[in-house]
């Protein structure tokens, strides 16, 4: 397996070159994740979907994009929770690890 290959060439072991790569993908992910969140909210100047939700219905903003960006919102929240819970997960990693060495 290249993990082995790559962990061998580093003179390092390769559950933990596998770990901190995995880790390391997580984060990025959720630094990701929070830019396009920070994004959409700076757009429509609110702090929260609920709030989006709201100028929508009260014809502050226009309903299009303004529906289509609130449920990508909300999508990004959703992926933002489920990736900050995983990134530091031991079981989740383990598990990951012993998918990607099988």
């Amino acid at each position: 397996m290249i993990i082995e290959e790559v962990a061998k060439k580093l003179k390092i072991d390769p559950e933990k070159l596998l770990r901190e790569s995995l880790l390391k993908w997580f984060e990025d992910e959720l630094a990701k994740t929070n830019a396009e969140i920070a994004e959409l909210l700076i757009k429509y100047k609110v702090n929260s979907p609920s709030e989006l939700e709201v100028k929508i219905k009260n014809g502050q903003v226009p309903e299009r994009p303004a529906w289509e960006d609130l449920i990508i919102l909300e999508e990004l929240i959703e992926t933002k929770k489920t990736r900050r819970g995983t990134s530091y997960c031991p079981k989740v990693l383990t598990t990951y690890m012993m998918i990607c060495s099988s």
